[in-house]
């Protein structure tokens, strides 16, 4: 698809986008500005929220793991030497500040995990539950949305 320079667009005053930004009536440009968000929103595939984006690494006896969410809903999982890309939901249960946290692996090396295993592949899905901190600096692990179900791992946020 081939983009022309703005500055040839807003030359053209029949082009309809134009029509829009000058109309008189406001509807059409608030019909333009709906047009142009949806569209705009569209372009992320798993929309999330802010609070769990950023590097974590994990905090446990066993490996040394860091995940890294994006806010276009993906996880890079580095489990050295092991890696993979995952899709992720993180939807908030119930009023006790749980989290279900689901990830399906979509891209993945290959090597064995941290701790010499090959337990990841692709297509991989996974649900467990999270709880973050009050500061929003550690994100501990259960496997089912109840405090009795705590793992003993958490992650910790990278400053």
């Amino acid at each position: 698809m081939a983009f022309a320079p703005a500055s040839l667009i807003l030359a053209n005053n029949n082009l309809p986008i134009n029509r829009a930004l000058y109309a008189k009536d406001a509807s059409l440009k608030y019909s333009l500005l709906l047009i142009l968000l949806l569209t705009s929103c569209a372009s992320i595939k798993n929309p999330v929220s802010p609070i769990e984006i950023g590097v974590w690494d994990l905090v446990a006896d066993y490996c040394d793991e860091s995940y890294e969410f994006k806010i276009d809903g993906t996880i890079k999982f580095v489990s050295s030497p092991e890696m993979t890309i995952d899709n992720y939901t993180l939807t908030k249960v119930g009023n006790d500040g749980f989290y279900e946290w689901s990830y399906e692996v979509i891209e993945y090396n290959n090597k064995p995990s941290c701790n010499g295993t090959f337990d990841t592949y692709l297509g991989q899905k996974t649900t467990t539950y999270v709880k973050f901190s009050d500061d929003l600096s550690v994100m501990r692990i259960y496997f089912d949305p109840h405090e009795g179900t705590y793992i003993g791992a958490y992650l910790k946020r990278r400053e």
